[in-house]
C-alpha cells in the first residue's frame, strides 16, 4: 500500500501546533528553573517558537489565499547562547531539577526536530520543503543551545553526572 503524502495545508497545521506545543513546553519549564541562566534558555526557546508558530500562521494565510508563502532564512545557530550568557552577570547554582529540565528539553527538542525532518521529507511543494528544513535547521539549533547551557553548568558549578544507563 502506497503512503499518502499529506496536503501542505495538513502539514502546516501540525507544524504550528508542534511549534505552539513546544512554546507552551518551553514556558512551563522556565516558570519552573530555579537556575537563571535555565530559566532565561527556557524563556528565550519560548520566544523562537512562538516565532515559528506566526511564520507558520504567515504560511497558512498565504496559502489560503492562493499566494507562495514566504520563507524566511534561519537564524544563525549557536548565537542564542551567547547571548543568554551576556545577559547574566552572574547565575545561581542549578538544581537537580534544572539540569532534569534541561535534560528533558534536549530530548524533547530532537523530537520536534525529527518531526520538521519527517514534513520537509513529505512536503509537495519547493517552498513547504524550504520552511520545514529552516525549522529542523533552527531546531537543531536550538537544541544546540540547550546542550550549551547543560555543559556551561556542568563546567561552572559542581555538578555530577547520574550513572550511565544500562543499554
Amino acid at each position: 500500500m502506497a503512503r499518502q503524502t499529506p496536503s501542505p495545508a495538513s502539514s502546516l497545521e501540525r507544524a504550528v501546533n508542534i511549534e505552539k506545543e513546544g512554546r507552551d513546553y518551553f514556558l512551563y519549564a522556565s516558570q519552573r528553573a530555579q537556575n537563571e541562566l535555565a530559566r532565561q534558555t527556557f524563556q528565550a526557546l519560548a520566544g523562537r517558537h512562538g516565532r515559528h508558530a506566526e511564520q507558520i500562521e504567515q504560511a497558512r494565510r498565504a496559502l489560503a489565499e492562493d499566494r507562495r508563502p514566504d520563507t524566511p532564512p534561519a537564524l544563525p545557530p549557536r548565537t542564542l547562547f551567547e547571548q543568554i550568557v551576556q545577559r547574566i552577570s552572574q547565575s545561581a547554582a542549578p538544581t537537580a531539577g534544572d539540569i532534569a529540565e534541561l535534560r528533558t528539553a534536549i530530548v524533547y527538542s530532537l523530537k520536534l526536530r525529527d518531526v520538521h525532518a519527517s514534513l520537509t521529507d513529505a512536503a509537495i511543494e519547493d517552498w513547504e520543503r524550504t520552511l520545514y528544513n529552516r525549522l529542523r535547521q533552527e531546531e537543531e539549533a536550538l537544541r544546540l543551545t540547550l546542550a550549551d547551557t547543560l555543559n556551561y553548568l556542568r563546567s561552572n558549578f559542581d555538578i555530577t553526572r547520574p550513572p550511565a544507563l544500562k543499554q
